[in-house]
């Protein structure tokens, strides 16, 4: 069955219950005791934790929590893309993006492509040029 909002907002409750140092990851410790209720073998979480820490630091950033913690889920493929597609937003990498950073993101982006809408370069785009964007050049 899929996650819901009160799944995924229960495993942010955990992972900032068990990061105790609050520094906004999980160590391998915090890790182990986060997950030392769920009976699976401390070799098992090791392994998890080895292949989850994807930049080699020996924490678990909150992304890489909720890729292991999805990791048998079969929503899996589209939560790493929807967490990779976070990550790419989150260019100082604590694990937030500002709603006025995903603003200028997305108007960065909208303003790229009405640039390359503007076939003539005049800073309109007229019913010519929105028609032809939907057709191929020659």
């Amino acid at each position: 069955m899929a996650p819901n909002q009160n799944d995924i907002l229960a495993l942010k409750n955990k992972f900032r219950m068990y990061d105790l140092t609050r520094d906004g990851k999980l160590s391998l410790k915090e890790f182990l005791e986060l997950n030392s209720d769920d009976g699976v073998p401390c070799s098992s979480l090791l392994k998890v934790f080895k292949q989850y820490d994807a930049d080699r630091d020996e924490q678990l950033s909150p992304s890489e929590y909720l890729k292991a913690s999805f990791r048998d889920d079969p929503e899996s493929g589209r939560i790493s893309m929807i967490i990779d597609q976070f990550d790419a937003s989150d260019t100082d990498h604590d694990g937030s993006v500002t709603i006025d950073s995903i603003i200028e993101s997305l108007l960065a982006s909208l303003r790229k492509i009405l640039l390359a809408l503007d076939l003539d370069h005049d800073n309109n785009i007229d019913v010519f040029e929105s028609v032809a964007s939907y057709y191929p050049a020659v």
